[in-house]
């Protein structure tokens, strides 16, 4: 049996991780992906998770990722093997480390989220263009999973 891969978006805090999973989510969903468990994504803008099946691959998407904790017990909801983890981390710390423990010996593809940022006070642009970098970056997670 082939080892599962582990893909992370990982980069600081408060730049759209957790957003970029939730369109990932909504992305594969939209493609055809059938959600086997999990919480729902379109749900307000804390963390979830789901297990989908995806073109005969099983796939769990984790928007988690700022503590280790929390990473850890978002795993634990996962109860079923599945081919492609996703989740997010920071760039440093206690999530990487977990993350490296939990996954040795694994494939493992750390993604840095892409950032958006301005210097003016236009948070109408800002927002749009955000989400925008969001849509566009799950859509690369989407190819990724679809390479793999």
């Amino acid at each position: 049996m082939e080892k599962s891969k582990l893909i992370v978006l990982w980069g600081r805090g408060s730049i759209g991780k957790t957003s970029t999973l939730r369109k990932l989510i909504n992305t594969l969903l939209d493609a055809g992906a059938v959600q086997l468990s999990g919480s729902p994504s379109d749900e307000g803008k804390g963390d979830c998770w789901a297990v989908l099946e995806y073109k005969g691959r099983r796939i769990a998407v984790i928007t988690a990722g700022d503590s280790a904790n929390d990473l850890e017990w978002y795993f634990k909801k996962v109860t079923v093997v599945c081919d492609v983890y996703i989740c997010a981390s920071r760039s440093r710390g206690g999530t990487c480390k977990y993350l490296e423990e939990r996954f040795a010996g694994h494939d493992i593809m750390w993604q840095a989220k892409w950032s958006i940022t301005q210097q003016s006070n236009d948070t109408k642009i800002l927002d749009m263009l955000r989400s925008q970098a969001n849509q566009a970056q799950a859509a690369g997670l989407l190819a990724a999973i679809e390479s793999l």
